[in-house]
């Protein structure tokens, strides 16, 4: 049996602040928890995402920095994840709009630049674009084995 030793969260006041236009990409690094992962190369089980607004979202997932589609490098693409603003909830109506998490992935995962992090991508895939700073604020979450 598996279970989730840690997770990987983006912080919404460092990450993904930018305003991104339709099919607009930005890319991050996070850290991957030392403690849970020294040594070792985490497998990525699952991800989730909140967001101040309803777009429909997809996040990548590269093993190496500053990956995008202007600098694609060849082995650095390992997968991405849709999430549907039409599948996203509010509690009482206001704040957050939290997507259903995708399960059941398995991911190994080496970063390549020696960082020892989690190279994640965000698009906006909707024609409304995201908001730069606090309006905008985005978190994902790696569930990680």
């Amino acid at each position: 049996m598996e279970c989730f030793l840690e997770y990987a969260a983006t912080d919404k006041g460092l990450h993904f602040t930018d305003a991104l236009a339709q099919n607009a990409i930005e890319v991050e690094a996070i850290d991957i928890p030392l403690a849970q992962f020294s040594g070792s190369h985490p497998v990525i089980k699952g991800i989730s995402l909140m967001a101040k607004q309803a777009l429909d979202f997809d996040v990548f997932i590269f093993n190496k920095a500053g990956c995008s589609d202007a600098a694609l490098r060849p082995g650095a693409y390992l997968d991405y994840v849709r999430f549907n603003a039409t599948g996203a909830a509010q509690i009482g109506a206001a704040g957050f709009y939290y997507y259903a998490g995708v399960t059941g992935l398995y991911l190994p995962y080496r970063d390549k630049s020696n960082t020892y992090k989690l190279h994640v991508g965000l698009v906006n895939r909707s024609a409304t674009s995201k908001l730069a700073g606090a309006d905008g604020e985005v978190v994902i979450m790696v569930a990680l084995a």
